[in-house]
């Protein structure tokens, strides 16, 4: 007579495969970190609408960004996904209003981001300006009121193209481009 045999699983084991799934899920196919950024953004809504749009003006220039709200992957840390996220990024976009430059978690993003040596793109209200911590305050961004925010999206959207295209060019391009004077 045949059967089957009865197998039990352990919690463990199930958590362990699925967090395997959402590992080999993540990023699969064209995954091109030279045309990946992270958002880093409070949650609160205006911010996150504030997100939401630099996100759309990125996507018209083929750059693809990450916003950690829109990737929920239940059951997985979720300092190790935005961890994990900053590390897969060329670089940091941080929206930075009265509601972000007090958030612990877009703090705590822009310092993992600069321990990693990588760049941080600042998009700061023009209500913060002299509010911003000293690890960014020097750094060179873009400074937006309510009404020219996805002016200055755009302007942030088209320099990181440019240096997408100078990233993909060969040393020798480069090189030829730099004696040429067209760099």
């Amino acid at each position: 007579m045949g059967g089957f045999i009865a197998t039990t699983v352990s919690e463990e084991q199930i958590r362990k495969l699925i967090k395997e799934e959402i590992d080999q899920s993540n990023f699969k196919g064209n995954f091109d970190k030279e045309k990946f950024v992270f958002v880093s953004h409070s949650f609160v809504e205006d911010d996150a609408k504030k997100s939401e749009a630099l996100q759309k003006i990125l996507k018209k220039y083929s750059i693809e960004s990450y916003l950690a709200e829109l990737d929920p992957q239940y059951g997985y840390l979720l300092s190790k996904k935005i961890q994990e996220n900053i590390q897969k990024s060329m670089a940091v976009v941080v929206i930075l209003t009265e509601n972000s430059i007090s958030s612990a978690s877009v703090n705590q993003e822009i310092g993992y981001a600069l321990g990693l040596g990588m760049t941080i793109i600042p998009l700061v209200s023009e209500k913060v300006k002299n509010k911003i911590g000293v690890l960014i305050k020097d750094v060179e961004g873009a400074i937006f009121v309510e009404g020219n925010f996805e002016e200055k999206c755009e302007e942030i959207a088209k320099f990181i193209s440019k240096q997408i295209q100078t990233l993909q060019k060969s040393p020798a391009t480069q090189s030829f481009e730099q004696e040429r004077g067209d760099f």
